[in-house]
């Protein structure tokens, strides 16, 4: 049961909520910034997951270039998708690990 709601938040509530923030609340008020804003929020996005530092670099080269799409676009339900799919993979290895 515990596998169900990590997967639940980790892959669903928590990447979307992340992304409505950081993709929507504080793209929005970085907008004139222009072209560095998918950057900057990248960064902050990066910095936000404190907990896991060494992935910062990791976090703010794969998660940039799918932040200027969804920029570009006006879509933040790229990068909303784009983030559950990389939970749902850790969150797979995870309850491997844990049930294996």
């Amino acid at each position: 049961m515990t596998c169900i709601y990590y997967g639940v938040f980790n892959v669903i509530a928590g990447p979307v909520t992340e992304e409505l923030f950081f993709r929507g609340y504080l793209t929005s008020h970085y907008e004139k910034q222009g072209w560095f804003t998918p950057v900057v929020i990248s960064v902050l996005f990066s910095l936000y997951h404190f907990w896991l530092p060494f992935n910062n670099v990791f976090r703010i080269l794969a998660f940039t270039p799918v932040m200027y799409a969804a920029y570009r676009k006006k879509n933040f339900c790229i990068s909303i998708l784009f983030h559950c799919i990389c939970n749902l993979f850790t969150t797979i290895s995870f309850i491997l690990v844990v049930l294996g």
